[in-house]
């Protein structure tokens, strides 16, 4: 099922709000119906790149780590994408690669691993590279799910960008639309959800960052 992501720069999280997801919870029973989906407040993305958040990264010798915390889509591209030799990007690369993917986002474009991959010096998922990205992961942070690196995380050791298996920095705070209600697909034909896509405030993305049609 899609996730929302907000394309529209000027909106703030949680000014986009949508009531026709069954069931609204002013109207849910709380006995008989099943957990209500509306009304959904849209996150905005995560990009981490905004005055004030940029880390640091810490280098001793071959060893890299961050100094201060890192947030959303930045904090995910240090600690999960190489710089082309196997190593950590630097901030202002990694910063470059945020920008090329929020200008795909606001031109409301496909973000597969191919669009990611044109945008990293390797590849995004690790085909021959330490890079260990996951396109959902990464739609889960443009669709507002926070994502935070904390201060003094090792991102790379002799060996190169370490890689991640398993992440435990998501916040889980992010609304996914709920594969059994399909109320959603009468929002996204006809509804809020199709207001909203049609005047290009948000765009409906597939886990594999196809464009929801």
């Amino acid at each position: 099922m899609p996730y929302i992501v907000v394309r529209d720069a000027s909106a703030q999280n949680g000014s986009i709000q949508i009531h026709d997801l069954a069931f609204n919870k002013s109207q849910a029973n709380p006995v008989l119906d099943p957990v209500p989906q509306s009304p959904v407040h849209v996150r905005t993305p995560v990009w981490g790149i905004e005055f004030g958040k940029l880390p640091v990264l810490n280098t001793v010798g071959a060893n890299v780590t961050t100094q201060g915390s890192a947030t959303g889509v930045l904090a995910y591209i240090l600690r999960r994408v190489e710089d082309g030799n196997g190593d950590a990007l630097t901030v202002p690369n990694a910063v470059a690669i945020v920008n090329g993917i929020k200008t795909i986002v606001e031109g409301g474009g496909v973000l597969n691993l191919a669009a990611l991959d044109a945008l990293v010096p390797a590849d995004f998922d690790g085909a021959g590279s330490n890079s260990t990205g996951d396109v959902e992961e990464l739609i889960r942070i443009i669709s507002g799910e926070s994502y935070t690196v904390p201060s003094t995380t090792q991102i790379q050791d002799n060996g190169g960008l370490i890689a991640v298996l398993a992440d435990d920095f998501f916040g889980s705070d992010v609304k996914r639309l709920v594969t059994n209600d399909l109320s959603w697909r009468t929002s996204f034909e006809s509804g809020a959800l199709r207001a909203l896509t049609a005047n290009n405030t948000v765009t409906l993305y597939e886990p594999d960052g196809a464009l929801t049609v």
